[in-house]
């Protein structure tokens, strides 16, 4: 493993397994807010192999507190000179770390999210969750259980 992505698992591994730190993800797109589309979409395409799913991009100041978030919809849709900070969408629903899974769960369904942020004591962006981890906490998966079915 990746020096990069040891510190990373590390990171993880210090959340409890039921909070919102233990469910996250740390890959994540964010972008400065006088990022341009051009520059972000750029970036985007380099960054992809290190990022499984991409829903949003998240808007951090420099020292990565969370300032807004924008879709991919906004971001495919809006002129290549916009900058992140102005299509953003500001005052966005977040998790705390040590927030429960349920909390997490509700919150998702409540406002229909693909994603959550999840942020520190110091509203530090540190992870993100996906409706799919929700799901899988919740639902249990039916490929599991056929296969349990089949053996004898």
């Amino acid at each position: 493993m990746e020096k990069e992505d040891a510190e990373d698992v590390k990171d993880l591994l210090s959340y409890e397994d039921d909070t919102a730190g233990g469910l996250m993800t740390s890959e994540f797109m964010d972008f400065l807010p006088d990022t341009t589309v051009d520059e972000t979409l750029a970036n985007m395409r380099l960054l992809v192999p290190d990022v499984e799913f991409i829903y949003y991009i998240y808007v951090v100041d420099a020292q990565d507190h969370l300032l807004g978030v924008v879709s991919l919809r906004r971001l495919l849709t809006s002129p290549l000179d916009a900058k992140l900070g102005d299509l953003m969408t500001h005052n966005v629903k977040y998790v705390h770390h040590d927030a429960d899974r349920k909390e997490v769960a509700e919150l998702i369904s409540k406002y229909d999210f693909i994603a959550i942020p999840v942020l520190d004591e110091h509203k530090t962006l540190c992870g993100v969750i996906t409706a799919d981890d929700i799901i899988d906490l919740f639902v249990p998966n039916p490929t599991r259980r056929r296969r349990g079915l089949r053996r004898k």
